[in-house]
């Protein structure tokens, strides 16, 4: 019986909670039933509404020991904070995917999902919204090479 973890921000914490939230229950139901197998029945919920990428990396050592999958959705809060360059969310999160390869886990890396813009009404300022996109393709990348 496979176990996952799903450690990130509010998009986890309350998304599993919600049903009328598709994108989550989505991947409960469909994404990732497909890929971790048949076997794939129980999963911890590690989101805090207002994690940064930061936040889940001293997290890391919360997942419990046997989750054998541990998905990481991080990001969206630090596209709201004028300090963050591209170069530190990736720093973070590659330290997030050595620490869990360290404790054995298979990852499965989640792109940061759309936000409103500080122009849209939204919280994320329309410069450090410009992020997302790159940082979403490098995520990519990282799927792709293993």
């Amino acid at each position: 019986m496979a176990k996952l973890a799903m450690l990130g921000d509010s998009m986890i914490e309350t998304g599993l909670d919600k049903p009328n939230f598709r994108t989550l229950n989505r991947w409960l139901s469909g994404s990732l039933v497909s890929l971790l197998g048949p076997s794939f029945v129980d999963y911890y919920n590690r989101g805090v509404g207002g994690d940064t990428i930061a936040d889940c990396l001293a997290r890391v050592g919360d997942i419990e020991s046997d989750a054998d999958y541990v998905l990481v959705e991080c990001g969206i809060n630090d596209l709201s904070r004028p300090e963050t360059t591209l170069d530190s969310m990736k720093d973070g999160y590659e330290n997030i995917i050595r620490a869990l390869l360290a404790a054995g886990k298979t990852i499965i890396c989640c792109t940061v999902l759309e936000r409103k813009r500080i122009s849209e009404g939204g919280a994320v300022a329309d410069d450090q919204y410009e992020m997302r996109e790159p940082f979403n393709e490098w995520v990519r990348g990282l799927e792709a090479s293993g």
